[in-house]
């Protein structure tokens, strides 16, 4: 596999993560109160989700899965296929529809689901980010290759 795409992306994701972290305790008063600061998370927040796909959308193509007839769907092929766990494919699915909100449906984002996902969705990106660093070692190790 040439992770070097991966690679690149893995550490955009956990550059937006380290963004988020200093919000994820924000009260929903103090995220309605600053209006550039919401923008700000909602942005990043759509970001570390596109990586994600992004990343989903490479490990497809790469293995020859199934492709997805829905983007949200990228994360149940890898779920099933054993590259990254049926949990935290399901989860995944979450986000993206999330992430189809923020980037369609801005006329009506909930600040109540927003703030939810940043309390809830930093420790997700983390936990793909892991799971796609194991599959990339794991890869490496059964064709012989070395890291890109």
């Amino acid at each position: 596999m040439d992770t070097t795409g991966v690679v690149e992306r893995l550490r955009k994701l956990k550059e937006y993560i380290e963004e988020l972290q200093p919000y994820v305790s924000l009260t929903l008063e103090e995220y309605l109160g600053d209006k550039e600061r919401q923008r700000a998370i909602e942005r990043t927040l759509q970001l570390a989700a596109q990586v994600c796909i992004d990343i989903g959308n490479y490990l497809v193509a790469y293995y020859g899965l199934q492709t997805p007839d829905k983007p949200e769907n990228i994360f149940s092929i890898l779920g099933r296929e054993n590259l990254i766990s049926e949990p935290l494919a399901q989860r995944l699915v979450g986000l993206v529809r999330f992430r189809n909100i923020l980037v369609h449906g801005y006329l009506v984002i909930d600040p109540l689901k927003v703030q939810a996902a940043l309390a809830n969705d930093s420790d997700l990106f983390f936990s793909f980010a892991t799971a796609i660093e194991e599959l990339i070692e794991r890869d490496q190790r059964e064709n012989g290759e070395n890291a890109q």
